[in-house]
């Protein structure tokens, strides 16, 4: 499954004992994590309050097959893709 960002290609690890779905933009760098009203963890840059990643909890049990409007905090409200 491929998953995007405002047609950014975000890498993706999943954690199936867990059922949470880690995306993220690039290499791993700072960030501040903040939940969003439906439980996602988003990850930005502290500085340029870009996007970093995101970890959707229950990803199986409540997202998969869905398309994921994405709260960025204080910044925005985007969609995440999914094909």
């Amino acid at each position: 499954m491929t998953f995007t960002l405002d047609g950014t290609a975000l890498t993706p690890d999943y954690d199936e004992e867990a059922d949470v779905l880690y995306l993220w933009v690039d290499a791993a760098r700072p960030a501040v994590t903040y939940e969003t009203k439906h439980g996602h963890l988003v990850q930005l840059d502290p500085d340029t309050r870009e996007f970093v990643g995101v970890a959707i909890v229950d990803y199986r049990a409540r997202w998969e097959g869905q398309e994921i409007a994405l709260e960025i905090p204080v910044v925005e409200e985007r969609v995440l893709q999914l094909a």
